[in-house]
């Protein structure tokens, strides 16, 4: 094996380490019930911060920083009317497929 076969591999596992690394931060972002929960109220649409509050019985607070961690991740977005905050599931297939 000649010594650019070798820097071939070595390239692939490392985007393979790369890959698997961005996956497993995606899931980490998940692994907690109360993201978790809601992720599942998003699944049926668009959903205001105060109804997913009421929903899952958490407090507004709480969730909003729950739903700023997700939103960082790109997992969820949000649309503005008035001073409420409208979050929704930006692909909701894979994460969907997951639970």
């Amino acid at each position: 094996m000649n010594q650019s076969d070798g820097t071939a591999d070595t390239k692939m596992v490392a985007e393979l380490d790369e890959k698997f690394r961005r996956q497993a931060e995606y899931l980490k972002v998940l692994a907690h019930p109360i993201r978790l929960a809601i992720i599942d109220a998003l699944k049926g649409g668009t959903c205001c911060v105060n109804d997913v509050s009421e929903l899952l019985q958490v407090s507004q607070p709480n969730i909003s920083q729950h739903l700023a961690i997700l939103r960082r991740e790109g997992i969820v977005a949000y649309t503005e009317d008035g001073k409420k905050r409208c979050y929704f599931l930006c692909d909701p297939n894979p994460i969907i497929a997951l639970l």
